[in-house]
């Protein structure tokens, strides 16, 4: 569930970013949400660049570009990944 976006004062040359909360089981984690044009970047951790390489309609075509130790997995492919684990 998210939970409204906090309200900030910014520095003018920053644009309205939002951030909500997204409470889960576990713990309490803040989504940052951005709008972004073709090729424009998104960096997480200096280690994980997201790129945004082509917007069609309501298809955006993303790259990600991250190590080999950070798994990277569409949330489609990872939840019958876990479908198919605990069935066997």
């Amino acid at each position: 569930m998210f939970h409204s976006a906090r309200q900030e004062p910014r520095p003018p040359e920053i644009r309205k970013t939002l951030f909500y909360t997204l409470k889960t089981d576990q713990e309490d984690h803040v989504m940052l949400v951005l709008s972004r044009k073709t090729d424009e970047r998104i960096i997480i951790d200096e280690r994980i660049i997201i790129t945004i390489l082509e917007v069609r309609g309501d298809k955006i075509r993303i790259g990600i570009d991250a190590p080999k130790e950070i798994p990277v997995m569409r949330e489609e492919l990872l939840a019958k990944g876990l479908e198919t684990v605990t069935a066997a």
